[in-house]
């Protein structure tokens, strides 16, 4: 159940050796009671959480969504980034969640440097 601030995986963009360009990120909300649900998307050259600095706004491609348990019970979210650094992530902050909510997010990586991508 999600309340307060939860930082993602860092997702690898170079995975499988690759350079991958294009990061989509799809957040699907199961039930939720109560609250809001902002997502912001970080990256950063490292792994390490204070490295980790918002992406810039001209490099979102749609808008990164907010859920709110009045209207978006099993709502599906997408939206895409041009990150410039190795790594990047998302970071959900709950507003007024007492009991929160069930929140998956899946990152799916495009536009990489070899073709056909290898896979693990």
């Amino acid at each position: 159940m999600q309340t307060g601030t939860t930082k993602g995986t860092a997702v690898d963009t170079a995975a499988f050796n690759n350079r991958f360009r294009d990061v989509l990120f799809a957040i699907a909300a199961g039930a939720l009671t109560d609250g809001s649900y902002a997502f912001t998307v970080q990256e950063s050259d490292t792994t390490t959480d204070g490295d980790f600095a918002a992406v810039d706004s001209s490099r979102v491609l749609g808008s990164v969504p907010t859920f709110d348990s009045a209207s978006d019970d099993n709502a599906l979210r997408s939206f895409g980034v041009l990150p410039t650094k190795r790594y990047v992530r998302l970071v959900c902050t709950a507003t007024g969640a007492t009991s929160g909510g069930v929140l998956v997010a899946t990152a799916v990586l495009g536009n990489g440097s070899l073709h056909p991508v290898a896979r693990s």
